[in-house]
């Protein structure tokens, strides 16, 4: 005999929840958020008011713009300037690296989570 269970569908956690949640609940305020465009794309649909750097429409943007979007993102040299050049007042990243460039620079991480990607904000930002 065979016995099926049923329960409510449960929502799965994305990696960056902690991050995503701290921006949904501090929109931006005198400056952009730099993040990989798929999350980019996510906050425009839940907060329509935060200011992203670029969005899933990656055609929209030119080639200069995403590669400095993304030297910010994964810590690539260069990235402070980009930091400036994009206006960019927030980050959401992964990459360690990336967070240790940008708190050298006046970068704070606002919220993270075990395993999960760092909001870092200009302290007089967010």
């Amino acid at each position: 005999m065979r016995v099926l269970v049923l329960e409510p569908a449960r929502t799965p956690q994305s990696p960056s929840w902690t991050a995503f949640q701290y921006d949904v609940s501090h929109p931006g305020r005198g400056g952009r958020l730099a993040a990989i465009a798929g999350i980019g794309s996510y906050l425009l649909w839940r907060s329509p008011r935060s200011p992203v750097v670029l969005d899933g429409w990656l055609e929209h943007f030119t080639p200069n713009e995403l590669s400095a979007n993304y030297a910010i993102v994964r810590g690539r040299p260069g990235a402070p300037t980009d930091v400036e050049r994009l206006r960019v007042g927030a980050v959401i990243t992964r990459d360690r690296r990336a967070a240790q460039l940008l708190e050298a620079h006046g970068f704070v991480v606002k919220a993270s989570g075990p395993g999960d990607a760092e909001y870092l904000a200009r302290d007089s930002h967010r």
